[in-house]
């Protein structure tokens, strides 16, 4: 990548100047949904359909592909940026490394995924299935990672008043 500044001067005055703080850090590998099942373990990626940014994803495909944090304590969270797909086309996403794990849902034309998913597991897998009808521009997601959300205690307190309560417990 580049950076560039492009300064323009009237001539008329001439102040102090000016400074700047520049840092660099690692761009995000992006990745166009392989065939097969596959894994990818880190923290920063976007994360296309088979046909990437600019083409449609193909006929007929069924690909999985699960991302996990590759560092301890740390989830993967997904954000989509777009999201069309065709009819009859679905995408599943699991909450965990396979999809034996637990689904956060099925998404497709009708019902797109949520804006934002955050795994609880440390991993999140995409299994995506298309017809061979018509194929759309699919998706951009970005994968990043966040601190896991903290299990909820495991003993819970209720208090139920008695007044107007009769025969009601």
């Amino acid at each position: 990548g580049s950076l560039t500044f492009v300064f323009t001067s009237n001539a008329a005055t001439t102040r102090a100047g000016w400074e700047a703080t520049i840092t660099c850090v690692a761009c995000a590998s992006a990745i166009n949904f392989p065939a097969g099942t596959n894994t990818m373990n880190g923290c920063s990626f976007v994360f296309y359909d088979s046909g990437g940014l600019l083409s449609n994803y193909s006929a007929n495909e069924n690909r999985t592909l699960s991302f996990c944090s590759n560092i301890v304590g740390m989830c993967i969270k997904a954000e989509f940026l777009n999201f069309d797909v065709a009819s009859g086309d679905v995408l599943r996403i699991y909450n965990g490394p396979n999809t034996a794990s637990p689904q956060f849902g099925l998404y497709d034309n009708t019902a797109p995924p949520p804006t934002s998913l955050l795994s609880q597991t440390g991993c999140i897998t995409f299994n995506f299935t298309s017809n061979g009808v018509t194929q759309n521009v699919g998706w951009t997601c970005i994968i990043s990672c966040e601190v896991c959300p903290s299990a909820p205690a495991g003993v819970a307190t209720y208090t139920l008043g008695t007044f107007g309560q009769q025969n009601t417990f």
